[in-house]
């Protein structure tokens, strides 16, 4: 039968990538979630695909315009809340079936690995792990297949997450015949692979927010954190045309807020509680003086590898670094955060060199009950983190690998700054918000808070895991009973560790005095 032009015009539009001007399918279209059919306590989310519903887990939170953006989501908060298919994933799909996943995700932050939408399991063999994910991990951040050549990163490179806080259009497509898994992002190409075998697991149902530990147990470290829009399933594999045409077609529903305003260095609100300066001189049992809160901490003695202040460096207490038995640490009081509702911790700090898992600052009393942030994981130079600990065996919130690369380069002194705020989060959970040199570099909920935090021990350099010692000095430290802002976190890194960034009374009074009038005058008409 001769083609008509119309059919000959649009197979030409869909091959070359042009807009196809409604939504595109690829095969079967199992799956069609739309998160404005949801409502709150609904015991399903309804399928508009072939497949059937996915029942409700937890307790997902339908969320308009999440995060000042515009767009109908439903959040997921990572530690419970998913949704699975009634039923399992059809064989068009298990084994080495081609297939094509499209997924609208709002991500409050971006941790290593996030689990979007998944089937088959962990565990092995190589390849039999299918999780579309949203994470920054280097080797398995955009797709998790359990094995190296299986999983796959946004971009070749090893990096390049989709910003969080933004709406993105993910797609992720796999290609039997010529062995390529593709993913997209916002309808271009980000990264493609063909090297690897893709055999996955049949028997589990498609998750929605969640991955399969095994053949029947749901992987809890790995849930996502976020918000979903829309999710749609096909049993084809979307063409490059078809995956830009898609992301065309709906962008206009799910519109990013507009970006926040360059940061302006601004003066502090209110002076920190704590302060310690390190203008003392001399090694192990020396009192460190808190300046403002009058909660003296002290150089501790732990062995041969010794720690001073102001001995090696003027103003500065330093740790040899070394095995934790062996090695000297600085102790603070406990109790300088659990009392806040809001806190931030702010430091100046200098890594001399790599030791295993050593820590900038570790606040608790043991690891089921602990904030810590390390110079390096283990002893990648290029890596770090940032933990929050308060259930047995488990964390609550963490961020992974900010700051660049290194993030705490060898003598080289950074400004760290950890804001807390108790309701700063996208449902009014703790938002966790890490600064570097003035600049923000990463940040995470969580549903903990500092109430919870069991800080008898709040430590410099030491661990509560028997990790190694930092070999490092501080310069300053500095406790807050509120939660530093972008711009108060910039104003004071450019002011230094050897100034508080507060307005002078006579300039605070005058500009009380210019503002007064001013609303005196606008009164009067």
């Amino acid at each position: 039968m001769k083609k008509s032009p119309f059919i000959i015009a649009a197979l030409l539009l869909g091959s070359a990538g042009v807009a196809l001007s409604q939504l595109q399918t690829a095969g079967t279209l199992l799956v069609d979630l739309d998160a404005s059919t949801y409502s709150n306590g609904d015991p399903t989310w309804s399928n508009s695909g072939t497949l059937n519903d996915f029942t409700t887990n937890g307790d997902p939170v339908r969320l308009d315009d999440p995060g000042g953006s515009q767009g109908v989501a439903i959040y997921l908060d990572g530690a419970g809340d998913f949704f699975q298919q009634d039923g399992t994933a059809p064989a068009s799909i298990t084994g080495s079936g081609d297939r094509s996943i499209e997924a609208w995700v709002w991500n409050p932050s971006i941790p290593d690995e996030e689990t979007v939408v998944s089937w088959g399991h962990r565990g092995g063999p190589d390849g039999t792990n299918w999780s579309a994910n949203y994470g920054s991990h280097g080797t398995w951040g955009a797709l998790g297949g359990w094995g190296g050549a299986a999983d796959m990163p946004f971009q070749n490179t090893g990096a390049g997450a989709p910003p969080a806080q933004e709406w993105h259009h993910l797609a992720w497509t796999y290609d039997s015949a010529t062995n390529t898994r593709s993913i997209y992002v916002n309808g271009v190409l980000s990264n493609s692979e063909n090297d690897g075998t893709i055999n996955t697991h049949v028997g589990t149902s498609i998750l929605v927010g969640a991955q399969w530990a095994d053949a029947s147990t749901v992987e809890g470290a790995l849930q996502g954190s976020l918000a979903v829009g829309r999710v749609r399933v096909h049993d084809g594999v979307l063409s490059p045309g078809q995956v830009t045409n898609n992301y065309n077609e709906l962008s206009g529903d799910f519109v990013s807020a507009a970006p926040p305003a360059a940061p302006v260095p601004a003066p502090l609100n209110a002076s920190p509680v704590n302060r310690y300066s390190f203008n003392e001189i001399g090694g192990s049992g020396t009192t460190l003086v808190d300046s403002i809160g009058g909660a003296d901490g002290t150089i501790v003695e732990g062995g041969a590898n010794d720690g001073s202040v102001g001995i090696i460096s003027s103003g500065m207490v330093t740790l040899a670094g070394g095995v934790q038995a062996e090695s000297d640490w600085v102790q603070m009081p406990g109790g300088l955060v659990s009392g806040y509702t809001d806190a931030t911790i702010e430091i100046w700090a200098t890594q001399h060199d790599v030791q295993n898992w050593s820590r900038v600052f570790s606040v608790g009393d043991n690891p089921d009950s602990v904030m810590h942030m390390a110079f390096t994981s283990g002893t990648d130079a290029n890596a770090n983190e940032l933990r929050w600990n308060d259930v047995p065996g488990g964390n609550n919130g963490q961020a992974n690998n900010f700051g660049g690369t290194p993030p705490n380069p060898d003598e080289v002194e950074v400004h760290w700054l950890v804001s807390i705020d108790d309701d700063g989060g996208l449902l009014g959970d703790t938002k966790v918000t890490i600064y570097k040199d003035g600049a923000e570099v990463a940040s995470f909920e969580t549903a903990s808070d500092l109430s919870g935090l069991n800080d008898t021990e709040f430590f410099l350099g030491r661990s509560q895991w028997g990790d190694n010692t930092a070999s490092a000095s501080w310069n300053e430290l500095r406790i807050y009973d509120y939660a530093l802002n972008q711009d108060e976190a910039l104003g004071n890194f450019q002011a230094g560790p050897d100034a508080l960034g507060i307005p002078e009374p006579g300039v605070a009074a005058l500009v009380g005095l210019v503002g007064a009038a001013a609303l005196f005058r606008r009164r009067r008409h």
